[in-house]
């Protein structure tokens, strides 16, 4: 990665990318400036010149601290190693202020082998169909559609709706179907005309606002299903966590299937200049 020439060069560079990592520095910013800094030093300019690595690596990250990289979302940030971030990275995007985990899902599916650290770049956000960006504002409707419709059938049937249960399994506190029904499904528009009109400064948070209504619609969708699992007073100890579960899957899987759509666009233009510049 450097070309310098002494081991005091080479020793300063690696500590620095320690640092930096540490930092939480993105990937490619790293690079780009551990590379500069190795041709600084490749020019005659010495190590100690710049300050020890790790006041050097603070400077940075305090001068990044209010860089758009710095504010994006946390939630998919495949770049960055941490599962979970700092507060200097929460998400800014959220509609209600919905921070539905701090989780690094884009850590996540790095570990996974799903996504490599530098998938997640603006020319491919740019890159993703129009068609998938529609499929994700407009699905939130859906699922208050399907949340409504589930509503329906609880009342029809007379069930009553949790909304408090133990650890245990044990409902705590339920909702007439009537009431907690129109209830949820009005929270469920809710979410889904703020996910549509709220505005995005840009396609990354476009997708963490998709993500989240979706996630969050699930959450309804869920609880008014929960009726049909209520049997003398309790649910099953595994429908919570399960449900969590679940929820993150959708979180994740929206931002994943947009993105991996957004690399699929990408590699087939490069493909597609390849095949020209071989026929010229």
């Amino acid at each position: 990665m450097t070309h310098s020439d002494t081991p005091l060069e080479e020793k300063f560079l690696e500590e620095l990318a320690h640092e930096l990592a540490e930092a939480n520095i993105p990937v490619k910013r790293r690079e780009t400036m551990l590379t500069e800094l190795d041709e600084l030093m490749s020019e005659g300019i010495r190590p100690e010149s710049f300050g020890s690595p790790t006041s050097l690596a603070r400077e940075i990250s305090d001068a990044l601290a209010g860089s758009e990289d710095a504010q994006r979302a946390t939630i998919w940030s495949p770049d960055i190693p941490k599962l979970f971030a700092g507060k200097q990275r929460s998400s800014r995007c959220s509609i209600l202020q919905l921070n539905s985990t701090d989780l690094n899902l884009g850590a996540i599916a790095v570990k996974l082998g799903l996504l490599r650290e530098d998938d997640v770049d603006p020319a491919v956000l740019d890159a993703i169909p129009q068609r998938v960006i529609g499929a994700l504002r407009w699905g939130p409707f859906a699922l208050t559609a399907a949340t409504a419709a589930v509503g329906m059938l609880v009342h029809r049937r007379r069930l009553r709706i949790p909304t408090r249960i133990g650890f245990s399994g044990k409902v705590k506190k339920t909702w007439p179907s009537k009431a907690g029904g129109l209830a949820i499904t009005g929270l469920s528009s809710l979410v889904s005309l703020l996910s549509l009109v709220a505005p995005t400064s840009n396609r990354a948070n476009l997708l963490v606002q998709s993500s989240q209504a979706l996630a969050a619609n699930t959450a309804f969708l869920l609880t008014a299903g929960s009726s049909f699992a209520l049997k003398k007073g309790r649910i099953h100890p595994l429908y919570f966590p399960l449900s969590i579960g679940f929820l993150l899957a959708v979180e994740g899987g929206t931002l994943l299937f947009a993105t991996r759509a957004g690399l699929a666009r990408v590699h087939g233009r490069v493909h597609e200049q390849f095949e020209e510049k071989q026929d010229g």
